[in-house]
């Protein structure tokens, strides 16, 4: 799976991308930050990891040319409490995830929390695929967790089709 970083933040991109990568994501760094929008073009990014403290281009802009072009690219957006009304604007045009408290430079960032964001926005098909398993394999009783860990390893290690 391809997930965007975009962050103004050099320090938080490294441990975001670092982090991604150590858990097997396949991950991307736009060049600059307004090399945005060429490089979902070029890359195709299932997840976009947008820090909504970043300026130019706005986070907002970022987001609104994604939905005009009807990407359906899964958003985990940074937020914190003074950016209070662009994390409610993010989440109206359509953020996937939102992770507050985050602050705007050096502040704390729990990467386990962004993985289990990005986890979350894929819940519905890794669900489908753990049951579609589960039917295969006969309906057994007690491979729940081996069927929901063995749909997470298809759904979120694979790259898909947006």
């Amino acid at each position: 799976m391809v997930i965007l970083v975009v962050t103004h933040d050099d320090t938080r991109r490294g441990h975001l991308t670092a982090s991604l990568r150590e858990r097997g994501y396949d991950v991307v760094v736009a060049p600059h930050r307004q090399d945005v929008s060429a490089t979902m073009r070029d890359k195709q990014p299932q997840v976009v990891v947008l820090d909504l403290y970043m300026s130019n281009p706005s986070p907002l802009a970022i987001l609104q040319e994604m939905r005009q072009e009807g990407s359906h690219r899964k958003v985990v957006a940074l937020g914190g409490s003074s950016i209070r009304s662009t994390m409610g604007k993010a989440m109206g045009m359509g953020v996937d995830q939102l992770i507050g408290g985050v602050s705007a430079c050096d502040g704390p960032l729990d990467l386990d929390q962004v993985d289990s964001a990005i986890r979350a926005c894929f819940a519905d098909q890794i669900r489908k695929r753990a049951h579609e398993l589960w039917e295969q394999q006969g309906r057994p009783r007690g491979r729940d967790r081996e069927n929901w860990q063995e749909a997470e390893r298809e759904v979120l290690r694979q790259p898909t089709s947006l």
